[in-house]
């Protein structure tokens, strides 16, 4: 198991390949857990529930999607988020307080969708 996590966003606005803006965030800490899956997300799912291991209060969530690919932090009533191709979710401080993620495909095809939890 690893012991530590460092995720780095790097986000830039170019004008053809000119930087016009650029910002870059890192995120690391130290790990008591880590949890990592590959889903088949079958075409049409809605809210499928993925246990992210024993979690119950992971830091950072990062999930590798596609199209049509969106999660909901909890519980069903949740705003989704989409991963289309990836989405970050990170909390250091407080944690995210979930255990499980409901997973969704609006696309007409299945979709491998990768899921890492780090507590």
């Amino acid at each position: 198991m690893a012991d530590c996590f460092t995720i780095q966003v790097v986000t830039s606005l170019l004008t053809g390949s000119t930087s016009e803006y650029s910002k870059d965030a890192t995120s690391d800490d130290t790990l008591t857990e880590d949890f990592r899956s590959t889903v088949t997300v079958a075409a049409g799912a809605a809210d499928d529930s993925l246990t992210l291991g024993g979690m119950t209060n992971p830091k950072a969530l990062v999930v590798y999607g596609e199209q049509g690919i969106t999660f909901k932090l909890g519980a069903a009533g949740a705003d989704a988020v989409g991963a289309d191709p990836i989405a970050v979710v990170i909390d250091e401080g407080g944690g995210l307080n979930i255990a499980a993620i409901l997973i969704s495909n609006a696309d007409a095809v299945d979709h491998q969708v990768l899921v890492i939890a780090m507590e």
